[in-house]
């Protein structure tokens, strides 16, 4: 029987020494990313009150009041499919979006903002008015774009990051204040809003939306009570 050459010996113990380096590495990467994971869904993926922002500057977004006779600044605006722009028909007799409803397809118009300067976070505005409107009603949506990859799950958004709803508006209202707001990850350069009408069937108007930079202002813990004279 020949004996297996050293060097061939030397060179097996090599390579599983290697594969188990490989595996030790793959594992704490696994686990840094989970880490990772944890922390962004804590602080990014979670909306935050509205009345812990303030906003500040002027809107982000193009034509919120579609007051443009082309509405070029919106993506799926559309004569005869059920996305259009009508006169008088807004808060003020002025001009609004109007959304019909089938029950099938979502229907929803998008713009899209890049920032030169991330905010810490976005806040969102709009008024909706509703006619009939069955099923999960109107929205204005806020979708966030992720500067990196740290999932290869299929199963997420097309823009990689958290999906924020105002409250859905249904049945036969009139214009009601909507809002959400929410942390935006560092280097983020884009995001998406959507006023949108899913799984719904009637009717809805959008006016006067707003997208703004906010902050959140300190908490002071330690601040000493103020004397009210009571």
């Amino acid at each position: 029987m020949k004996r297996v050459p050293v060097i061939l010996i030397v060179l097996l113990l090599g390579v599983c020494l290697l594969l188990v380096a490989w595996a030790r590495q793959c594992a704490k990467d696994s686990a840094y990313r989970y880490g990772v994971l944890q922390r962004v869904a804590a602080i990014w993926y979670e909306p935050v009150a509205v009345a812990d922002v303030k906003p500040y500057g002027d809107s982000l977004i193009r034509d919120g009041d579609f007051e443009d006779t082309v509405p070029s600044a919106w993506l799926g605006v559309t004569q005869g499919e059920g996305r259009r722009v009508e006169d008088a028909v807004g808060r003020a007799d002025s001009r609004a979006l109007r959304v019909e409803a089938s029950g099938k397809d979502p229907a929803s118009i998008v713009q899209e903002m890049f920032f030169k300067k991330t905010p810490s976070f976005v806040y969102v505005s709009g008024w909706i008015r509703t006619e009939a409107l069955e099923g999960r009603g109107a929205a204005i949506l806020l979708l966030m774009d992720r500067p990196f990859n740290l999932t290869d799950d299929p199963l997420e958004d097309d823009y990689g990051g958290p999906i924020w709803s105002t409250a859905s508006v249904v049945g036969s209202t009139g214009w009601t204040h909507v809002e959400v707001a929410g942390p935006v990850y560092p280097e983020t350069k884009r995001i998406r809003v959507l006023c949108s009408v899913s799984g719904s069937q009637g009717r809805a108007f959008f006016d006067d939306v707003g997208v703004y930079a906010a902050y959140r202002p300190p908490i002071l813990a330690d601040a000493p009570a103020i004397d009210a004279g009571l």
